[in-house]
């Protein structure tokens, strides 16, 4: 199980991905 400390971090690594994604497509 992972401990909230690194899931928050995933969490952010995954908004960033979307949040460049969108960039990318507008």
């Amino acid at each position: 199980m992972l401990s909230k400390s690194l899931q928050a971090k995933l969490h952010n690594n995954n908004q960033m991905r979307k949040r460049k994604r969108i960039n990318l497509l507008v």
